[in-house]
């Protein structure tokens, strides 16, 4: 049913971006979360009861992912927090939702060869952005974010990228290298304003980038997406550094359980480790003892 736009959702979106300074693609997705909420149970929000909202979880989010069920939950949640500190509601509807726990997945880094393929497949423009995800970790978000100003050399051979729209609008700088600096460089004069444009001339969003980049792929017969490409930068960052505090500060995590997900081991090195426990020496035995010696030993 179509119940119109709900004003609470609108003020909630405002003080986020104003006061709380979430992100726009946070805020994109949590407003699409809660007009779906609106939509379908065709109440305003603040008069939503229990009943409303366990409806619309056992019809709209039932079934899919446990991420996607998870950001549902959270996001509703969040509203009504805001809600009753602001007293628009005196009760939470949303406290029955169930936040289901994220099962830790392997990571799932590009192949090599497939990395490969798409960067020789790919023109100058799509070739640096598929850089900067394998070669220096940075998501769809924070490449569409990324002004010309953002790339600083600090020495001959050094530079770095700031890093200024990170997840939950967190900054940091990720120190790149020739091949990074190459790929942009091949992408035509440097310009003042965005890196990489859209179609009508203004900065390009996430959401193209992310498209754009796994429609490529896909289109080469590689199965893989855009943050697999991020999963690669973190796996070869760990194996070739062995610093999950340096990868998790480079990939821009908060915690470095996140972080371990991405450091994938050397299939190399575990099957060196496994040969290399297969040669130590077996343990002598323990001499069995007797009865009687046991015995002594106890008195």
């Amino acid at each position: 049913m179509n119940a119109g736009l709900d004003l609470d959702v609108i003020e909630h979106i405002r003080w986020g971006h104003t006061l709380r300074g979430l992100a726009a693609n946070t805020l994109r997705i949590r407003a699409d979360v809660l007009n779906r909420l609106h939509a379908f149970t065709g109440v305003p929000l603040r008069h939503l009861e229990p009943g409303h909202v366990l409806r619309f979880e056992r019809a709209c989010i039932a079934g899919r992912a446990p991420e996607t069920r998870r950001a549902y939950a959270c996001h509703i949640r969040s509203f009504y927090r805001w809600a009753m500190s602001t007293g628009i509601v005196e009760t939470d509807p949303s406290l029955m939702l169930t936040i289901p726990m994220i099962p830790r997945h392997l990571p799932r880094p590009i192949n090599e060869a497939d990395l490969a393929r798409a960067l020789a497949a790919a023109r100058p423009k799509l070739r640096a952005i598929y850089t900067l995800a394998a070669y220096a970790g940075l998501r769809c978000v924070e490449i569409a974010g990324l002004d010309w100003t953002d790339i600083r050399r600090e020495t001959a051979t050094g530079a770095f990228l700031h890093v200024r729209k990170g997840k939950g609008c967190k900054e940091r700088t990720v120190e790149i290298g020739q091949v990074v600096i190459d790929a942009l460089q091949a992408t035509g004069p440097k310009r003042r304003g965005p890196i990489f444009l859209g179609r009508e001339g203004q900065r390009i969003d996430a959401r193209s980038i992310s498209s754009g980049g796994n429609r490529h792929l896909h289109s080469l017969g590689i199965d893989a997406t855009m943050h697999q490409l991020r999963h690669r930068y973190g796996s070869v960052a760990y194996q070739l550094s062995r610093d999950l505090r340096m990868v998790q500060e480079q990939l821009g995590h908060a915690s470095p359980k996140t972080t371990a997900g991405y450091a994938r081991p050397s299939a190399d090195a575990a099957a060196r480790m496994v040969a290399a426990m297969d040669a130590l020496p077996l343990p002598n035995p323990a001499p069995a003892r007797t009865r009687a010696a046991t015995e002594r030993t106890a008195s």
